[in-house]
């Protein structure tokens, strides 16, 4: 009798936090910081440089993610069937949004952007912007999916390397744990753009005259600020060589081993950086997007 009610005791003294823990945690509140710099070329037909232009921007949100904990419990077995992971029908391990948290979230946003073009046969700065503000019009929605590695040529391998372009450091291969299968995140942002709101923060422009060697005070573009949307974080993107345009990705993908054993944990205070790149080049054009993605869960 006495070692029944120990027990009992025992029982009604866990937290729910640790029974939540002992069931299987599926609830995952996050901070998403996305920094992206942009770097962008104009060429003549000598490929002389005419414009370099550098825009860093950076936001970040509180989220909140769910976890298809069946489907991890699955991956772990190794019972997950990979023919229905492909690319037009994902397995979603994570998703959620900046409202999963009782409301919609406020962004905070910044930018900067650095443009040099050609004045007296060299490259002078002739434009300096800069904007920074807490966007309240917006909602990113994440998605956690694991991804049959697809056929040749629809989407680039996540371990391979895209050719420098835009004197900027390689992004670091991310190596696959499984033969089959990669982890990967889509983020998408759903609001208003470009963004009309009068009270919105706008993106402040100094300009620098070639002839009066003068730059103008700062002046704010006619519309406010928006939530950039990077089209390598809402979806699949192939690599292609069409008709001069050349495109080519690097993907976010997540490393398997520590995100299963976190998610199985359960245990807070863990972050993820990810990688991302897009390309393009063109005759007379370059521009590369490096991206870097923090999820640091709670």
């Amino acid at each position: 009798m006495t070692r029944i009610l120990f027990q009992l005791l025992v029982v009604l003294l866990i937290t729910p936090e640790a029974r939540a823990q002992q069931a299987g945690r599926t609830a995952f509140p996050m901070q998403l910081t996305v920094t992206a710099i942009t770097v962008r070329k104009q060429l003549d037909a000598q490929g002389q440089v005419q414009l370099r232009e550098v825009t860093e921007e950076r936001y970040s949100v509180p989220h909140g993610l769910q976890l298809n904990r069946s489907l991890l419990n699955r991956m772990q077995a190794g019972t997950q069937r990979l023919d229905v992971c492909t690319s037009e029908q994902m397995c979603v391990l994570l998703s959620g949004s900046s409202n999963a948290l009782g409301e919609r979230q406020a962004v905070d946003y910044r930018v900067s952007r650095n443009t040099w073009t050609r004045c007296d046969d060299e490259l002078v700065k002739t434009a300096i912007a800069e904007g920074n503000g807490t966007l309240k019009d917006y909602t990113l929605s994440s998605v956690v999916s694991v991804l049959r590695r697809p056929p040749a040529g629809w989407e680039p391998d996540p371990v391979s390397l895209v050719r420098n372009r835009a004197d900027l450091s390689e992004i670091e291969s991310v190596p696959l744990v499984h033969p089959e299968r990669y982890i990967r995140l889509f983020v998408a942002v759903g609001g208003i753009t470009p963004n009309i709101n009068a009270a919105a923060p706008k993106l402040a422009v100094r300009t620098y005259d070639c002839n009066s060697k003068q730059w103008t005070a700062a002046a704010p573009e006619k519309y406010g600020l928006s939530v950039p949307d990077y089209g390598v974080l809402t979806g699949l993107r192939r690599n292609r060589n069409d008709n001069g345009m050349i495109e080519s990705y690097i993907h976010p993908v997540f490393p398997e081993k520590e995100l299963l054993r976190f998610l199985n944990d359960g245990k807070g205070g863990q972050s993820f950086t990810l990688k991302a790149r897009s390309c393009s080049h063109s005759e007379g054009e370059e521009q590369q997007t490096d991206l870097y993605i923090e999820l640091a869960f709670k």
